[in-house]
């Protein structure tokens, strides 16, 4: 069956190709694109399942760019296409591209099928995996720093790059948002003849093409809202400038003085011409489409078009680092710099995890297994809790995004090293028998002592972005492309470590949610990323407890998207908050206003107890808190509230002793009991909390920690 399917696709494909490359051969392709432009990237944008017209999205339209970019000059049409034609070309797009998806079930099987599919689906549709802010901040930060090479070389700064694209953008988005507002001005009239009158002088119209407009083009268009519709389609006219601009304005964009042609030779390895692409594999287009890093059109000599206006945002990187592809110095010196980038990146993040973090960096140890001397990217150390952190700068090769062979090997080198690396580095803190001198790359010492740390959460921070990949080691090694014996740290972009940190702001949620979602990938095969698995988290997702169940959170981090657009925007702050008890959040924000030594242990007890849960619980002690206040005695033997919840590698116990106030022995005595009454009722509890509480002291009186 899935066979079939396949060889369905396969001719769904070949056929809806031919389809393509001969529709976009009627008309003028630069009117074609910038419809496209205009309507698919920016005007349907936010559009609902109601709205007339169903947008492609940017990866369809960079695909009809790429076969339009294969028609010679020489072919040009130059007639208007029809909305008939639009249509059938939107309606291509996607058919096209959910064959070339499917259209390998025909020869490929298997769950290595899977996870090669995963590779090449990102490659072939997911775009911008960080926000518009983001992204340009990163890429500013991570190249500035060579501006003074790329001068000496070519005449052009990094910096004075992003700016010019930049610029590039806000012209297309003004003049977008300018044809908007003149043509709802039109609109505003109160009758047929002065809408038309007021469309011409608007858009500067001879008397001959008045003439035309009012007569010929209008004749059939009786009502109002006809006359409207007309009027827009014929001021569609106008959208290719809208994607335009020529050498000279994109000078003035420049910060500071440069010579045009010199500008003019970094441009060029932005752009394409007609005809360009006349030899290109047409699969390769959805694999490796050269439009990612030539997305510019020169359409003449210094003038540039600009239709898929949003792929800076999503292959800035390759398109900077298409400008130092000649020159090896060049080359050497961005590798430092990147590297030097995601470690300065990632420690400052971490820096503002919470209150009395303590964040070490290069860390030098020597394995005494191996004998060999190694170095600890970043140590971040929040009271009694270590997050081991090695950061990897290294870029996912094409051929890997491809899904080919060499996807083992990006692999090892971004998850499985690193995996490695941290547990190598966790055995050795956690074999040490008391405090460790380390000295760092500055020649600094600094010291640590492993015996006061309860637990550990390992992270792999990576430049690049993997997607769903990131969050499939037991799939992975299932197949065995992850060979490791260490069992899995977490994965995740430097962009999705921001948006983490951004999107959850209490320091115990951000522990908890860190801590959790290694054993979660340990423990379950997930579809989807981790923006996914935020939006999960914070919606109170339920993990079950059976290890063969498949879990899939896939297209969860729409519901954080306008949370996240605020930020780039510049509006205030609005992030979505954890579900929790009101005694539940009362409990936690006193336990993180106190900070006691083992409080983060509390924590992640605490929230490891899903909303449902607390309420349950909290019913339960509330009512013996009230009956304690009026009568001790009638709660006699039932004043210990214990319960247990299973996460995915452990069971936690959490016990509530709800009694009269008592000397410090006996009170220390009460919480004793209360820890041995949940670590006997709960099977292999690994982290036990006992809270006393009076009823007059809300949200509790003491906490006690244990470990069974």
């Amino acid at each position: 069956m899935v066979v079939r399917w396949g060889q369905g696709a396969e001719q769904t494909f070949d056929a809806s190709i031919a389809k393509l490359q001969s529709l976009v051969r009627t008309c003028s392709p630069i009117t074609l694109l910038s419809h496209f432009a205009y309507f698919d990237m920016a005007f349907y944008e936010n559009y609902s399942a109601d709205s007339e017209y169903s947008p492609v999205e940017q990866h369809n339209v960079e695909i009809l760019q790429a076969l339009i970019l294969a028609i010679p000059e020489t072919e040009i049409r130059n007639e208007h296409p029809s909305g008939v034609l639009r249509t059938e070309i939107n309606e291509q797009l996607k058919t096209v591209g959910l064959a070339f998806a499917f259209k390998r079930l025909a020869n490929e099987r298997g769950l290595e099928t899977i996870i090669r599919e995963l590779a090449r689906t990102g490659t072939q549709t997911v775009r911008n995996p960080g926000t518009q802010g983001q992204v340009q901040g990163n890429l500013k930060a991570l190249f500035s720093p060579l501006d003074s090479l790329l001068l000496e070389k070519k005449g052009v700064s990094f910096s004075g790059l992003c700016t010019v694209c930049e610029g590039f953008v806000q012209q297309i988005i003004a003049r977008i948002n300018s044809h908007r507002k003149i043509m709802q001005r039109c609109f505003q009239e109160s009758n047929r003849e002065s809408m038309i009158q007021s469309f011409g002088r608007t858009f500067g119209l001879s008397e001959s093409e008045m003439t035309y407009l009012s007569g010929e083009y209008l004749q059939l268009c009786s009502s109002l809202q006809d006359t409207k519709a007309a009027l827009f389609h014929y001021s569609e006219r106008v959208f290719p400038r809208m994607f335009s601009t020529n050498l000279h304005e994109l000078v003035g964009m420049y910060p500071g003085s440069i010579d045009p042609m010199i500008l003019k030779e970094a441009l060029s390895v932005w752009s394409l011409k007609f005809g360009a692409l006349s030899s290109s594999p047409i699969e390769y287009l959805f694999l490796s489409n050269p439009v990612w890093q030539k997305p510019f059109i020169e359409l003449s000599e210094g003038l540039y078009f600009w239709p898929v206006f949003p792929s800076f945002i999503s292959f800035g990187m390759e398109m900077l680092e298409a400008q130092i592809e000649t020159d090896q110095r060049l080359k050497d010196a961005y590798h430092e710099q990147r590297a030097k980038f995601t470690e300065d990146k990632t420690a400052e993040m971490l820096s503002s995890f919470g209150s009395n973090v303590r964040v070490l960096r290069n860390l030098r140890w020597k394995d005494l297994e191996t004998g060999k001397d190694l170095e600890n990217d970043i140590l971040v150390l929040l009271d009694t809790h270590a997050i081991i952190v090695e950061c990897k700068s290294g870029r996912i090769k094409d051929a890997a995004r491809r899904g080919g062979k060499s996807l083992e090997e990006s692999l090892k080198k971004l998850i499985e090293e690193p995996t490695e690396q941290g547990f190598r580095f966790e055995r050795f803190l956690r074999n040490s028998q008391g405090p460790v001198r380390f000295t760092t790359d500055q020649g600094i010492t600094e010291e640590i002592d492993p015996t006061q740390i309860r637990s550990y959460t390992r992270l792999n921070i990576l430049l690049d972005y993997w997607g769903p990949l990131a969050c499939q080691d037991k799939l992975l090694r299932k197949i065995g492309m992850i060979k490791c014996s260490a069992p899995a740290a977490v994965s995740m972009a430097l962009v999705d470590l921001e948006n983490l940190l951004f999107l959850i702001e209490a320091p115990a949620q951000r522990l908890h949610y860190l801590h959790r979602r290694a054993s979660l990938e340990r423990t379950f095969e997930i579809l989807g990323d981790e923006l996914d698995l935020i939006a999960y988290y914070l919606g109170d997702g339920q993990w079950p407890t059976d290890p063969e169940v498949k879990i899939s959170v896939s297209s969860a981090s729409r519901k954080l998207d306008s949370f996240l657009r605020r930020r780039d925007l510049g509006l205030s702050k609005k992030v979505p908050k954890l579900k929790l008890n009101k005694w539940w959040n009362d409990l936690l924000e006193k336990v993180e206003k106190k900070a006691f030594r083992g409080w983060s242990e509390a924590a992640i007890i605490l929230l490891s107890f899903p909303y449902q849960n607390q309420e349950t619980y909290w019913s339960l002690v509330e009512s013996t808190l009230t009956e304690t206040a009026s009568n001790p005695t009638q709660t006699e033997g039932r004043e210990i509230i214990c319960t247990a919840y299973p996460t995915p590698e452990e069971t936690v116990g959490l016990a509530t002793h709800v009694t009269t106030r008592g000397t410090s022995d006996e009170n220390r005595e009460k919480s004793s009991r209360a820890i041995n009454e949940v670590a006997n009722m709960a099977s292999h509890p690994t982290r036990l909390l006992a809270i006393t509480i009076f009823p007059d002291t809300y949200p509790y009186a003491n906490l006690c920690l244990g470990i069974a």
